[in-house]
C-alpha cells in the first residue's frame, strides 16, 4: 500500500523505489512527488523495503471522498478535466452501486449512437495502445478481422469494443495493481434519463420496450 500511495504522490519513501524506464505522461497520475516519471507500484522488486514514509500535502485529498475508493476517486478527478458531459456521466456512474439485474439492461450505447469524446480519443486510447493493453479493434477504430474456414468459429473469442469505464479501469489497474477492493461497472442510466428530459416514466417505458423486443421480438 505504501508503494501504491507513493506512485500517486501521496507519500515520500526513504529510500525511494528503484526507478525504471520512462513511462508515458499520466497527467498527474503515476508521477513521483517531484514530478518526474518513476516506477509504479508494480515495478518495485520484492526485496525493496522503505524505512521511512512521509505524507505529502496531496494525502489530504484522500480524506475528501466518501462512498468510493479514494485512490480511484482522485484518479477520476485528474482525468475528467478534458472529458465531455457524456464521458463524465459514464465515469461517475461506473463507480455507483448498481444491482446486476438492473445493470444488465443499461448497456452503454455503441460508438454509432454515442461517439467517443475527447478523454477517450486524445488520452485513454493513445495511452492504452502505447502500453499494449488494447487493440485497435477493442477501441472500435478498426474492423474485426473476419476468418474463414471450419475452425474460424473456435479460433478466437469475439472482440468487444471497450467502454469509457473499461478504459479508465484498465489504466488504473495498470498503474495501481495493489488495489483490489475496487468495483466498477459500465452502465448508461443517467445519460439516457437526461435524453428523455429527466422524465423517469419515459425512461422506464423505453427500456421495458427495448428489453421486450430483444427477448421475444414483441412490440410495445
Amino acid at each position: 500500500m505504501l508503494l501504491t500511495l507513493w506512485t500517486a504522490g501521496y507519500v515520500e519513501l526513504d529510500p525511494e523505489p528503484p526507478k525504471v524506464g520512462q513511462t508515458p505522461e499520466a497527467h498527474g497520475v503515476g508521477l513521483s512527488q517531484n514530478g518526474t516519471s518513476a516506477s509504479t507500484a508494480g515495478d518495485a522488486p520484492d526485496s525493496y523495503r522503505p524505512h521511512v514514509a512521509r505524507p505529502t500535502p496531496d494525502l489530504q485529498k484522500l480524506l475528501l471522498l466518501r462512498g468510493v475508493n479514494p485512490l480511484y476517486g482522485v484518479f477520476l478527478v485528474n482525468q475528467l478535466g478534458i472529458a465531455d458531459c457524456h464521458e463524465r456521466i459514464q465515469a461517475l456512474e461506473s463507480v455507483l452501486e448498481m444491482p446486476p439485474a438492473v445493470a444488465y439492461h443499461l448497456h452503454v450505447p455503441g460508438h454509432d449512437e454515442l461517439p467517443p469524446g475527447p478523454l477517450a480519443t486524445t488520452r485513454l486510447d493513445i495511452y492504452l495502445l502505447q502500453l499494449g493493453l488494447v487493440t485497435a479493434e477493442q477501441l472500435g477504430v478498426a474492423e474485426p478481422v473476419e476468418r474463414d474456414g471450419p475452425r474460424a468459429f473456435y479460433d478466437e473469442e469475439p472482440v468487444y469494443v471497450l467502454t469509457l469505464a473499461d478504459k479508465l479501469r484498465m489504466w488504473f489497474d495498470n498503474d495501481f495493481p495493489g488495489v483490489h477492493d475496487l468495483h466498477t461497472r459500465a452502465v448508461w442510466a443517467a445519460g439516457e434519463l437526461l435524453q428523455f428530459g429527466g422524465d423517469f416514466n419515459k425512461f422506464i417505458t423505453a427500456n421495458s420496450c427495448r428489453n421486450k423486443r430483444a427477448s421475444s421480438s414483441g412490440t410495445c
